[in-house]
């Protein structure tokens, strides 16, 4: 492999590069960028299949379109879903619209949630979690690591990433009545669709892949 690849100034080389630069080699296997290995199913790169010449000629629908489709199949209201290309766009978003001085997160986590708003100025409030609790969130020490510090948006990823560590339901519901003066609290779920630690977990009815209060 053109190992110059992983030197460049950026979150990670495009996999078609990695193949490029993997000629006569066994293929790369790339652990920077999550991958869900379980989707596109067979049936959805079938239907693909047959319409590959429509979706390369036309364009595709537009934002508005696909969340009135997506809201119609999981019951909810369209101005409730903001539709993002991934959770970075949606971070982004989140902070130059909802975060205005300090944002209380726990470390280590998604790098986007400290990185993008100490680009804009904003105080980031680490919270570091412990390795030896096995990096699980105590809610209530949060909570008063968020009021010493006057912390005005709080975040979560729940599970988190990269540990994997789980809060229930019943302790993000605890926490979000806890922080409900804020102007914020969010809760990331990107990985709660591979949660099997209780039947419904998650903040809300149906699954966000972000919420908020």
């Amino acid at each position: 492999m053109e190992l110059s690849l992983l030197r460049a100034q950026a979150h990670s080389p495009s996999y078609f590069s990695l193949m490029r630069g993997s000629v006569g080699e066994r293929a790369p296997v790339d652990f920077c960028i999550p991958c869900n290995p379980y989707f596109p199913t067979p049936d959805i790169f079938e239907h693909l299949g047959r319409n590959l010449e429509t979706i390369l000629k036309f364009y595709p629908s537009d934002a508005g379109t696909i969340t009135e489709e997506l809201c119609a199949t999981l019951g909810l209201h369209p101005k409730t879903v903001a539709m993002g290309n991934g959770s970075t766009e949606l971070i982004t978003w989140i902070d130059h619209l909802l975060v205005r001085e300090s944002l209380a997160v726990p470390i280590p986590t998604f790098g986007r949630w400290t990185d993008q708003p100490l680009e804009t100025g904003k105080r980031v409030d680490m919270y570091p979690l412990q390795e030896s609790r096995n990096f699980a969130l105590d809610v209530d020490d949060f909570v008063s690591f968020i009021r010493m510090r006057g912390s005005r948006v709080a975040v979560i990823c729940n599970p988190n990433n990269p540990d994997g560590g789980y809060l229930p339901k019943h302790q993000v519901l605890y926490l979000l009545d806890q922080l409900i003066d804020l102007d914020l609290v969010i809760v990331d779920e990107s990985f709660g669709e591979f949660v099997d630690a209780e039947p419904y977990p998650g903040g809300w009815p149906r699954r966000r892949r972000c919420g908020r209060t």
